[in-house]
């Protein structure tokens, strides 16, 4: 069977290098996250129109503001890829200009994450979930945070910028998601009246690495450009 799929793939050029290209199918399934992500907003979107709760508008406002952020990743991408005016140095530096780009919004978001984490703190319930679909969301949320941070660290060991934004955008939504889970779980589970404690605790420990992952963006990506200027100059004094 496990070779059937291999002669497959082999023979579909378009499968082989989407299978053996970590950076093409990076993009291809971040096409997919966005489905996945405008699914989950309109999710959230029917709750706030059900319950009013301005944490699933807050959380619905952040999950469209990443969805547009993805879009504007993927938009500049295929731009650059599609002019042939455009020297390699010239994609590389628009690449690193578009990931310094998504560390600013970052750190701008963190700003409707926070307006997120007080609501869940004031909040007496979050959402009343059947025990069931709760264990169901942790599953999914657990598992997303997995396969994000894993493709987080693989992504900042090349050099494909792109793909490095796109992965950071992964983790960030997958971040989000947790502190949801942690809000809904304990909501469905616990009695404890420490609650908002723990709430509170995990939501700006989430903003600190949102934050944290900004200002690298930032900072990396300066020093980056400020590299690549330096090394063209040097070229065309030669």
């Amino acid at each position: 069977m496990l070779k059937r799929i291999h002669n497959l793939i082999q023979k579909n050029r378009a499968m082989e290098i989407l299978v053996e290209n970590y950076d093409i199918r990076t993009i291809a399934f971040s096409v997919l996250s966005v489905l996945v992500a405008i699914g989950l907003t309109v999710f959230y979107i029917v709750i706030y129109a059900i319950t009013k709760s301005l944490w699933c508008g807050a959380t619905a406002f952040y999950h469209i503001m990443l969805i547009l952020l993805r879009g504007y990743v993927l938009v500049s991408y295929r731009k650059r890829t599609k002019n042939i005016v455009l020297s390699d140095e010239d994609r590389m530096l628009g690449a690193i200009k578009q990931y310094r780009n998504c560390g600013i919004v970052f750190i701008a978001l963190t700003l409707c994450l926070i307006a997120m984490i007080i609501q869940i703190v004031r909040a007496d319930k979050v959402f009343n979930y059947d025990m069931y679909v709760t264990y169901t969301i942790a599953a999914f949320t657990m598992f997303q945070i997995v396969v994000a941070i894993v493709n987080y660290i693989k992504s900042h060991k090349t050099d494909n910028y792109t793909v490095r934004s796109l992965r950071s955008i992964n983790l960030t939504t997958a971040l989000v998601s947790f502190i949801s889970l942690q809000a809904i779980a304990l909501d469905t589970f616990s009695h404890n009246a420490n609650i908002p404690v723990g709430n509170a605790v995990t939501g700006f420990v989430v903003c600190g690495l949102v934050v944290a992952s900004g200002i690298y963006m930032i900072v990396h990506s300066l020093i980056r450009i400020f590299a690549l200027k330096n090394s063209a100059r040097t070229e065309e004094k030669k």
